[in-house]
Order: C-alpha cells, then structure tokens, then sequence
C-alpha cells in the first residue's frame, strides 16, 4: 500500500480509535527520564490524571500544585538541548538533503510552506519515534513519546458534516495539511512510499506536534522568532487566560514560572493547593482550533471570551485586531472593538484618523444601526448551530460527544450576546 493512500485510510479510520484508551502513559517514568536529562522541576508538581463527566478516567494528563506557592515561582527548568526547535532543526536537517530534494519538498508542500517550522518538528520526532522502534523503546526520547497521547481526535467526513463552517475548516485543513506534510516528507526520503507503516508514525508525529507546540518570541533582539516542542512543559494544558508563563533566561535554559489566578489570596493564602496548571498554545477565544487540534471543547470558565466570527476586509484595522473580536461567553457582553469594527465598517470609506475624532459621537448615532447588523450576524450564527442538530442526532462516531457540547458551547455563547444586545436597543 502507497504512503498517500494509507494516509487516506488512516483518516478514514483513525476515528474508531479516538475513544480507544492507549497503552497507558507512564509519567513515573517520564519524571525520572526528566531528571536524569537535567530538567528541574519544583518539588511541589504532581501529575494528575483528568477524567470524564462520567467519572471514568483518561488517557488525559496534566500538572497541578501540592500546596501553595507566591507567584513568580520558577515551577519547571528544561535545558535547550532537549527542546525541539524549528530553526536548529532546519540547519541541521537542510545539510543531509541535495537542492532538488528541498525544492521536491517545498513543493510538496505548496501553500502550506505557511507551516514550515512546524514540518521541521514534525519530521524531528518523526525520527525520535523511528529510533524508539527500531531499539525496542532503548532510546533517549522513549520515555518522553511514551508519556505523549498515541492517539488524537481525528474527524470523519460523516462528523465534519455536523461541524459549522469554521470549525469544519479548521478540521479539513488539517487533513489537507497532514496530506501535503506526507508527500513533502517523501521527497526528502524521510518516509517509504512502499511502507505503510510509515504513514502511521508521520500521522502520528504530525498530531503530537500540533497539539504540543507553540511559537515563541525571539530570546535576544534581532533573533526572529521560532517554534518549538518543548518536553514536560508540552503537559501543561490550556487555558485563557493561563497561570503558568514561559521564558527564555540566560542560563541556556526553558523556564517556566507560576503567575498566580485571579481568585488567589484566599484567607491570606497566595493560592489554594492542587491547583491546575494552564499555559496557553495560542489562538485563546478560537473554540473550534481546541475541537478540532486537541480534541477539548472549553466551557465558560475555559473560554471566558469567545471569537466573535466577524471577518471583515484588510482595510478595517479593526476587525484586523482578532484577539479583541471577540464576546464575552459569561454574560454575552460585546467587546468595544467590536462595536468599532461594526461602525468602522458602516461608515467605510473613511479615514482612521477622521473615525476616531468622531467615534463617540458616532456610536450613539448609528447605535440602532450597529446593534441590528450585529444582531443579524448572531442570529445567522445560531441558525447555523440550529441547522446541525439534526445530524448530530442522527449521526454516529466517536466525536459525535465532542461535537455536540461545542455547538452547545457556541449556542449557549450566542444567545447571550443575543439578550445584550436586546437589552442595548432597550437602553
């Protein structure tokens, strides 16, 4: 069987897999492997283990605190020799290959050179994953890969059907993606077209790396910025806002410290114990990247602020300003960049200058007009959510839970916008 078209069946298929609990992820063992690397961490992190609404347990793993600490606490030290980085990846990597198979590649890989730091890790611990094979787990990366999920969520046609239209992208564009990712990674012979087996690691690699890695800012000025997988930091989870933030220090190492919640200083504590541990993987009020990427659907605690789904064009700064596009999932507020955006559009062409003199004035001008074509962007919203139901319902497969509690989330999010907005016009 091709590569290309095992790649196909394991799409196909891999969703009777994502409910399947895997071998068991030893984090026993990945605690001694990090300090036998040299990776520091606070004697106060304990793993736990997340389980279901039904109170059964996952294959789920994250960190949380033993007892209290003050925030600004160095909780995790990881030498950047361990760290899987694009940019030292790809001028170790480039030197193994002639010209023509990088230009092969780069083809293969079309449009999608967008995620070339993300291919150079992928193609990394493709490798790390294929020397753990062929020495029966006697490798220095085994103890870290077999702590990592062996499974990820992996949507069928069937279910991308019951999807709207963003998440839906998000997950195609995952597999055309995970397509171009194969062919390019066949033209550097990184992978055998005559074994099939090879398409399972890549998949595999390309699902790890997805849902593991971010990109961070540059360590020094004039350094661009890269991408990296970092071990032991890749099992805190996400959330927004975080309470966990990385940074590079000057000891060549990956240092991540505690920043504390909001809610902290209970009773004249810093912080109540056993606290979960969140960072955040980026794209913070995207609902549908986490359904989709790591196969979780936030709540409103997760996601206080959901993305907004008004896309207008280049020329509105406003709507260009995606991480304020967004509403508030608690209580349905509408952020004030927004509303700019909504006004800046209906009052097009203008110039920026010209609109911010008179914003003001103008909010309370166009208020109805503001407030009905939002309105009808939410309404539109909920049509769509409303229109899956039926095939929800109807449809079968193991992400069909998922999928159901996202349009839950969504719904739940929009009909509060909706009353907000109601009660504006009411004002």
């Amino acid at each position: 069987m091709k590569v290309r078209q095992a790649i196909a069946l394991l799409l196909a298929i891999s969703s009777l897999h994502c409910s399947q609990a895997g071998s068991g992820r030893d984090v026993v063992a990945l605690s001694r492997w990090a300090k036998e690397e040299g990776i520091v961490m606070h004697e106060c992190l304990e793993w736990k283990q997340y389980t279901t609404d039904k109170g059964e347990q996952e294959e789920d793993w994250g960190l949380v605190l033993t007892k209290s600490l003050p925030r600004g606490t160095v909780l995790l030290k990881v030498p950047r020799s361990l760290v899987l980085d694009a940019a030292v990846i790809c001028d170790k990597l480039k030197s193994e290959w002639v010209p023509a198979q990088l230009e092969n590649a780069m083809k293969a890989l079309g449009n999608y050179q967008v995620h070339l730091e993300k291919f150079w890790i992928v193609l990394q611990l493709l490798r790390c994953r294929k020397e753990c094979k062929n020495s029966n787990n006697n490798n220095r990366w085994a103890p870290w890969l077999a702590a990592m999920p062996q499974t990820f969520p992996q949507f069928s046609k069937a279910e991308q059907a019951c999807l709207p239209f963003y998440a839906r992208y998000a997950s195609e564009y995952q597999d055309a993606q995970l397509d171009a990712f194969c062919q390019a990674a066949m033209a550097l012979q990184e992978i055998d077209d005559n074994n099939p087996d090879d398409a399972d690691d890549l998949k595999w690699a390309f699902q790890a790396v997805g849902s593991r890695f971010w990109k961070t800012a540059p360590i020094k000025e004039g350094i661009p910025t890269t991408s990296e997988l970092v071990p032991i930091g890749d099992m805190f989870n996400h959330r927004d806002p975080p309470n966990v933030a990385m940074v590079h220090d000057e000891e060549d190492s990956i240092t991540f410290v505690y920043m504390g919640d909001d809610d902290d200083k209970k009773d004249g504590d810093d912080d109540a114990d056993h606290r979960d541990l969140f960072i955040t993987y980026g794209q913070e009020s995207n609902p549908h990247r986490l359904l989709v990427i790591f196969g979780f659907v936030p709540d409103e605690t997760a996601m206080p602020k959901v993305w907004s789904h008004l896309i207008y064009s280049d020329t509105n700064q406003f709507s260009n300003n995606i991480p304020e596009m967004v509403f508030d999932a608690t209580d349905g507020s509408v952020s004030q960049n927004v509303w700019d955006a909504v006004l800046y559009e209906i009052l097009q062409p203008i110039e920026p200058e010209e609109f911010l003199q008179a914003r003001e004035e103008n909010h309370v001008k166009y208020k109805p007009f503001t407030a009905d074509l939002l309105n009808d962007h939410v309404t539109r919203q909920l049509e769509e959510l409303a229109s899956l139901r039926a095939n929800i319902d109807s449809t079968t497969g193991d992400n069909m839970d998922l999928i159901r509690q996202h349009n839950d989330f969504m719904t739940r999010t929009f009909i509060r916008v909706k009353e907000t907005l109601k009660q504006y016009l009411k004002n």
